[in-house]
């Protein structure tokens, strides 16, 4: 009898242990940002020569979403539909945190808008429980996939042990889909 009811404290603890641990991982905001992301990026862009290409993003806030499409030839935009052939409500809705000129939409200009943020809102390698605003990029197959703008809220929960802020409020543009034009 004695050596059950050791197991059962043991899997007890091991049970409160896990659910605290858990919950500390769940809690805790961190992201992890690598150096030399976007160079990377740009390296792997112009290798694969793309130079014409359509791309559909999704734009979303927390009380706005819509979608914008280019098609860019040589660098060039030749057709653009949704937000993009509204540029005033672009710039209204998203230009505070995301590019506010249709001509930034372009991969090249994607890499360059973000070249520039970066410089003036920092790029840690890793960022715990922060409680500024921040951006985060994401990238995949030499472009900038995601680009979101983080704004932390203002009530603080916890014993101050956790982090101090919970949760944000994005605005994000997000690339949904991509393909290389291949013309006949």
């Amino acid at each position: 009898m004695r050596r059950t009811i050791i197991r059962k404290v043991d899997l007890q603890s091991i049970t409160i242990t896990f659910w605290a641990i858990a919950t500390l991982f769940l809690t805790l905001s961190f992201d992890i940002n690598p150096p030399g992301q976007l160079e990377a990026a740009r390296a792997r862009w112009k290798t694969q020569e793309i130079d014409h290409y359509r791309i559909l993003y999704v734009f979303g806030s927390y009380d706005y979403i819509t979608n914008g499409v280019l098609e860019v030839q040589n660098n060039v935009i030749i057709s653009t539909g949704g937000i993009f052939n509204t540029p005033d409500v672009l710039s209204e809705q998203f230009g505070q945190w995301l590019p506010p000129d249709v001509e930034d939409y372009t991969v090249d200009g994607m890499h360059a808008y973000w070249n520039r943020k970066r410089k003036t809102h920092g790029e840690s390698l890793v960022e715990i429980c922060s409680d500024t605003d921040r951006y985060e990029v994401q990238y995949g197959g030499g472009i900038l996939t995601s680009l979101q703008y983080r704004t932390a809220q203002s009530e603080p929960y916890g014993t101050g042990i956790l982090c101090p802020r919970f949760g944000s409020h994005p605005v994000q543009v997000t690339v949904h889909i991509f393909y290389e034009v291949h013309d006949e």
